[in-house]
């Protein structure tokens, strides 16, 4: 039985690995949503970013002063905030361009996010589960369509950049050592003797 392929549009986050140019990064969207009458709605979450930005900015200005006044962790822990500030808001953009598929695209990038087009399979084909102990998913995939097939499986914080799990035989696997409370990405693909099929993706699964 072949898989059923619908064409989504998809929003994306680009973060900087610098940390200046992520708070510039960060700002701009704000600046995008806050200045848009498209996300009014979001208005609330979009003034809790901006407070959560400025919080991010002092504090790593504090570590580079001398003597420091915040500590790098402290930095990190308001580092991730604004980073799960901003995914609740791609998820509440991407529910915004699902709802006009035909705007999609213009409401993604009016939020001053990314715009990524790829085959969306049946959310189906592909099932996540909170494992055993805390931070542990487990992903489980639908049999693949052909007798010989590995599956290829990669996780992401930012829907950007992956790390590529080990393959398996089975279909299914078990991602490890995720911090509980973060947000992530989880994908798959059949490995077939002709090459491999589309990524499946689960977006913005919270860590239990």
């Amino acid at each position: 039985m072949a898989l059923t392929i619908v064409r989504h549009i998809i929003a994306v986050l680009n973060f900087p690995t610098d940390i200046d140019d992520f708070i510039i990064y960060a700002r701009g969207i704000h600046a995008s949503m806050s200045a848009n009458p498209l996300f009014a709605g979001l208005a609330a979450k979009v003034a809790a970013l901006l407070l959560n930005i400025n919080k991010l900015e002092t504090a790593h200005t504090g570590t580079k002063a001398t003597p420091p006044t915040h500590t790098t962790a402290q930095r990190d822990t308001e580092l991730v905030k604004v980073k799960n500030d901003l995914r609740t808001l791609k998820g509440d953009v991407q529910a915004l361009a699902d709802a006009d598929t035909d705007n999609a695209e213009v409401i993604i990038e009016a939020a001053g996010m990314h715009v990524k087009r790829f085959g969306a399979i049946n959310k189906q084909d592909l099932t996540a589960k909170d494992g055993p102990v805390s931070g542990n998913v487990k992903l489980i995939a639908k049999g693949p369509t052909q007798k010989r097939a590995a599956h290829d499986w990669a996780t992401s914080q930012d829907g950007t950049n992956w790390t590529p799990l080990t393959p398996t035989l089975q279909s299914e696997t078990e991602v490890t050592g995720l911090v509980p409370g973060t947000v992530v990405d989880l994908r798959h693909r059949y490995i077939y003797k002709n090459g491999p099929t589309d990524w499946i993706e689960v977006n913005d699964w919270v860590v239990r």
